[in-house]
């Protein structure tokens, strides 16, 4: 496999370099969810909540969950992956 990609050139230059891009992207996306976060009171739910409101706070979760294992994969599995890939 390395030798198949040690004979190919990518408009992008190394993998290194899209992948610092994404890493970049992750800590912002991660900051805006902080913000999110912070700002709704950690998705603490007013007693007066109509089903509308309490659902858009769990889409809130349900999106900070998915994205927190997206980030994981990509910068703890693939990318050091696609990196050890590249000569």
């Amino acid at each position: 496999m390395r030798e198949a990609l040690a004979s190919l050139h990518f408009h992008f230059g190394r993998f290194a370099n899209p992948i610092g891009v994404m890493l970049a992207e992750h800590e912002s996306a991660g900051a805006s969810l902080d913000q999110v976060r912070k700002i709704t009171r950690n998705y603490e739910i007013p007693s007066h909540a109509c089903d509308r409101y309490r659902a858009l706070f769990e889409g809130f979760e349900s999106l900070e969950r998915d994205l927190h294992m997206h980030i994981h994969l990509e910068n703890n599995i693939l990318f050091p992956r696609a990196l050890a890939l590249q000569p």
